[in-house]
């Protein structure tokens, strides 16, 4: 005779099974994420990079200028560090054939999400901690700074409408490249920003000021330690000439074990999986790191979980879980401050630039506020 009991208890012990191997490969897939990440002054981050030339210089895009390399908008050759020597990527159709004409407009409004059940689950701490969110084993981070409803509510839109550049772009180690990368700058994380930068201002109107210096190549050698503060002085430089700019994002791939493949599907495509990576200035031997203050923690938290939330409602596994960590990553610059990891150096460089076509459109739809 069957008895119910039993049967209930059964069907149970196998859902828990389940559930347990889901969620370890969830982890398994995002414990190696952001291998290497150090303290802000003097750190060292993803040991495994290529080195590459030194380059020095900046493109910058404004619609509606004509242009004279055939590509959109104007380009624009400026100094972050009183050398202007090195060479820019070429503005147009991306490297890999990409029309942007290609690039999906679009989404759902992100009011729209609490239709998909999400709403509930951000006033849960446990579950943003444990779903949405990694956090570092040497940080905390409280229930309070981490009010998901209240940081998804917050307006982190931006004056489509004003003149100057609106968005700067930069990479804190410019010189990352991907599994088969070919030694090039276009191969490297710089190509990727490169894409995004004109995906941004041709698809949806961005002003972006793409900062291509190779920060990590300071000395003519590769040096992780300091590339954050070199790349704080430049683009410290920028903002000033530059005050109109709201957003500012740094661009990285990530690193992780080699036989870890961050990729997904999105429209048909092979695209790296990306993640947001937050700084709140603080570990938990040392609580508050005052000599690493940053008063937009607040804002650079709401940013990033808007535009996460856009991109799973619509391209779902495309945005990995966010990550916090202890150091303040330049983070306080602006409040609408980004750290992206695009994919890692196991990902090729399609995958990568793939990658910028969902991220373009959520950044407009977030900073739009449509």
């Amino acid at each position: 005779m069957n008895r119910p009991g039993r049967s209930n208890a059964l069907i149970l012990f196998v859902f828990l099974v389940l559930s347990t191997i889901v969620y370890a490969y969830d982890f398994l897939t995002d414990a190696g994420d952001s291998v290497g990440y150090g303290k802000c002054l003097g750190e060292n981050i993803n040991a495994q990079n290529q080195s590459l030339m030194t380059l020095t210089g900046t493109t910058g895009y404004v619609p509606g200028t004509a242009s004279t390399d055939g590509g959109y908008g104007q380009s624009v050759s400026e100094s972050t560090g009183g050398e202007n020597d090195g060479a820019s990527i070429t503005a147009g159709v991306s490297g890999d054939g990409i029309m942007l004409s290609d690039v999906p407009v679009n989404l759902m409004d992100i009011k729209g999400i609490k239709n998909m059940n999400l709403a509930g689950n951000l006033t849960d701490y446990n579950i943003l901690t444990t779903e949405y969110y990694n956090i570092d084993s040497k940080t905390y981070i409280s229930k309070n700074e981490l009010n998901g409803e209240y940081l998804a509510g917050k307006d982190m839109s931006i004056d489509m409408s004003e003149n100057g550049y609106q968005v700067l772009i930069y990479h804190t180690h410019a010189s990352e490249a991907f599994a088969d990368s070919d030694g090039s700058i276009e191969d490297t994380i710089v190509g990727t920003g490169e894409y995004l930068a004109e995906l941004l201002n041709k698809r949806y109107g961005i002003n972006v000021y793409h900062d291509t210096t190779m920060y990590d190549m300071a000395g003519g050698t590769l040096d992780r330690s300091l590339a954050y503060d070199y790349a704080r002085e430049g683009v410290k430089k920028i903002l000033e000439e530059h005050p109109e700019i709201s957003v500012v994002i740094d661009l990285h791939r990530d690193g992780v074990a080699d036989d870890v493949h961050l990729v997904t599907e999105v429209n048909g495509k092979p695209t790296a999986r990306i993640m947001f990576l937050n700084g709140i200035s603080r570990t938990r031997e040392q609580g508050n790191l005052d000599y690493l203050k940053n008063t937009y923690i607040e804002d650079n938290l709401a940013f990033s979980l808007q535009l996460f939330l856009t991109a799973r409602a619509n391209y779902g596994d495309y945005m990995r879980k966010l990550m916090v960590k202890s150091y303040r990553y330049n983070l306080d610059l602006r409040g609408r401050s980004l750290l992206v990891e695009a994919g890692a150096q196991t990902n090729t460089c399609e995958e990568a630039k793939n990658a910028m076509e969902p991220l373009a459109a959520v950044l407009y739809k977030e900073l739009s506020g449509e």
